[in-house]
């Protein structure tokens, strides 16, 4: 009977030692997708819920379709910045910033996420994508685990675009290793009250 009884511990560790899950795509879009086209003296603020709050965030990019600069000459002054925010509001919000150089939201509590510049003339438009790094993973993670986070857009030019993008990626527990997770754990419960 004792050999049975380690059997099943053994089991029941093995059975635990393979939680496993899969990986599960958010994407996720402002209205308007393009944010009034990031007028210059304008800085916005794109608020989400993170309605999957037990899902850790593996990665995560920032897409701008068909992006480009307006002026037809380079500049490199004309930077875009884009930052995690703690506390906005959910959508979208543009703010006045007067055509300020720098980013806006670097003195409000934005997390710098990347910057760009378009150094070509306005002829040529570009598919931007910025990867999320490692600390910034972990800022958003950190940020979403109340439900909420935001990313702030400050346009120091008027950048032309099709569209914006995030995109999440997220580990979720599949079913069936919850069920199997379960199962262990009650196997050695079972177990230490029979010794």
């Amino acid at each position: 009977m004792k050999k049975i009884s380690t059997l099943g511990f053994v089991l029941g560790l093995l059975i635990i030692g393979s939680v496993s899950s899969y990986g599960a795509v958010f994407t996720f879009a402002p209205n308007p997708a393009d944010l009034y086209d990031l007028e210059h003296s304008r800085a916005y603020t794109w608020g989400i819920n993170w309605n999957s709050l037990s899902y850790p965030i593996t990665s995560a990019y920032l897409t701008f379709t068909n992006i480009q600069n307006w002026a037809n000459y380079e500049d490199p002054t004309d930077i875009l910045y884009m930052s995690l925010l703690d506390d906005a509001p959910v959508g979208v919000t543009s703010f006045y910033d007067g055509n300020s150089i720098g980013d806006y939201f670097s003195d409000k509590g934005g997390i710098l996420i990347d910057t760009w510049t378009d150094l070509d003339d306005n002829t040529t438009s570009d598919n931007l994508i910025f990867n999320f790094s490692a600390a910034r993973i972990a800022d958003l993670n950190n940020l979403a685990s109340d439900g909420l986070f935001g990313l702030g857009i400050d346009p120091d030019c008027h950048y032309w675009n099709d569209g914006v993008q995030l995109t999440i990626n997220a580990d979720i527990p599949e079913p069936t290793t919850i069920l199997l997770f379960g199962l262990g754990t009650i196997g050695m419960a079972l177990y230490r009250k029979k010794h």
